[in-house]
Parts: structure tokens; sequence; C-alpha cells
């Protein structure tokens, strides 16, 4: 969510801290919406500095000791597709001069980029569910087909709770239940150690990688104060599912199991499971359609 207000000062346009706010908003790290800004300037023949914080992107001339742009940030989804598609834009400011018009209409082309849709995350979330269930040893099918089905409802009842209004804590908790459930139901029906499979893997799809990794980053970079909000809020997640994960055992009279499958998977079940999981996240975070084969090639 983005709010940019200000004075249009110093040569400074909106449409660059929309850009800048944009990128930060949907899963962008700090040194990189910064380094868009850098190569936003060059084509934009400016001199603007993007100082972030936790709820607020603040622009200045550079050199100057007045704010002349702000915008309220809120950095907690990931959608790679509007990343992807503001920054064409960003590259084009590399290559040669540009219009503040053209950012504007970047940030409002990336702005029309859907998440996921929610068919394809609640598939998604069964298949890198179970995938991730192979690659930890499953071999039962029918452990694996609960590991899906608890993921896939998980995945549907997020999607459901985000359409009401309800934050990231509140989708987590609520799937995480649905994975505890699911585990303490696959005890009963005498699954044995995979039944912890059931109860951790559709859990382990919601862990929040992006937060964590984008504020270890930045505290790396020494903007701790960031740094170390964002880390909190990915351990806010952290906790929500874990609660969620133990409410759901203890409903169904189970804890989590500490012992897991001793069977080894073969190499090229490892392998391919490896390559569904990878697609999986690669939808969990929007990203576009055509880099989802190969998801660390450039966009």
């Amino acid at each position: 969510d983005r709010d940019v207000t200000g004075v249009q000062t110093c040569a400074l346009p909106i449409s660059l801290l929309s850009a800048a706010s944009l990128l930060y908003a949907n899963g962008q790290s700090t040194e990189m919406t910064q380094t868009a800004v850098e190569r936003l300037n060059r084509g934009l023949d400016l001199d603007a500095v993007v100082v972030p914080s936790w709820s607020m992107l603040t622009m200045t001339a550079a050199g100057s000791r007045n704010t002349v742009l702000t915008a309220a940030v809120r950095p907690t989804t990931i959608n790679m597709r509007r990343v992807a598609t503001m920054m064409t834009v960003v590259d084009r400011a590399q290559d040669g001069p540009l219009q503040p018009e053209h950012v504007a209409a970047g940030v409002v082309e990336a702005e029309a980029q859907s998440f996921s849709n929610t068919a394809v995350f609640t598939l998604a979330c069964a298949t890198g569910a179970a995938a991730l269930a192979v690659i930890y040893g499953a071999t039962q099918p029918l452990a694996i087909l609960l590991v899906a089905l608890a993921a896939a409802i998980g995945g549907a009842l997020r999607r459901w709770f985000g359409t009401v209004g309800a934050g990231p804590l509140v989708q987590v908790f609520a799937a995480a239940l649905i994975a505890g459930a699911a585990g303490a139901a696959s005890t009963h029906m005498h699954l044995g150690a995979a039944a912890a499979l059931v109860a951790i893997c559709p859990a382990m799809v919601l862990v929040p990688g992006p937060h964590i990794l984008n504020g270890a980053l930045d505290v790396m970079d020494l903007r701790v104060t960031l740094g170390l909000a964002r880390l909190a809020f990915g351990f806010l997640l952290l906790t929500a599912i874990s609660g969620g994960l133990i409410l759901g055992l203890r409903a169904g009279g189970q804890t989590v199991a500490v012992t897991a499958p001793s069977s080894s998977t073969a190499l090229w079940v490892d392998v391919a499971a490896a390559g569904v999981a990878a697609a999986s996240y690669s939808v969990y975070f929007s990203m576009p359609w055509r880099i989802i084969g190969w998801p660390d090639r450039k966009s």
C-alpha cells in the first residue's frame, strides 16, 4: 500500500517516488530499489536520493536538508510481476533520456499487474508442499496426498481471508492451523513418522523467506533499524505459523513428532521434486510466467 504526498520542488517528479515506492512495497530489496532510483536519475537528469524506513520512503534532492516528497509504504507483499514491469522502465532510463511521463506510465502499468490467479496459487501450494514432502523422504501416497490437500486448503483460505481484509498474520495462522489438523489426522491414520511431514510441509510453504532475506541484507548494509523491522515482521509471521501448527495438532491430541522418515529418495525423483517446488514458489511470489521454468534467470 502506498500513499504519495509532498510538494513537487527541486524539479523532483512525483512519478520518481511512485516508482521507488512500488518497487519497495512489492518485494524488491532496499539496495536494488536505491539502485533503480540512481538509474532513473540518469534517464531523467536528476539527482534524487531515497531514504527508506519501515513505513515510509522519503525523497530529497542530493545535498538538500529539506524533505521534498514522502510516500507511506508497507513492504509486506511480494509481487514480482510488478517489480519486473517497473524494472523495464528503469532499464530504459539506463539506456538513454527518459521523461517523467514515461515513468508515470510505467508505474500505472506495473500497478495493473495482478497477483497469481487464486486457482493457480492454490494448486501451487499443493504441488510445492507435496514436492517438499517427497524431498524430505515421504514415500506413502496417502501421506503425500494429505500434504497436498492440507496445503491447497490453506492456500485457498489465505486468499479468501485476503479478500475480506484480513492481514498476513491471520492468513498464515489459519493455513498453519489446517496443516496442524491434517498432521493430527494423519497420526490417527497410522502413517507413522510420515505424519510429521503431513503437518510440517504445508507450513513450510508459508515461511516468509523474502522478508527475512531482505531484513538480513539491510542489517548487513548497516540499515539496522529498517533491517530489524523487516526481521521482526518475518519473525511475527513465523510465530503465527508455529502457533497455528501447534494449535492444530493439539486440537487432534497430537504434538509435533521428533522423528522423520528414514527412507531416502531416488536422485531423479529428488531432482524432479526440486523443480516442482521451485516452480511453485515462483507462483507464490507472482513471478512473470515467462521465467517460471527457470526461476533464477533475469526477467
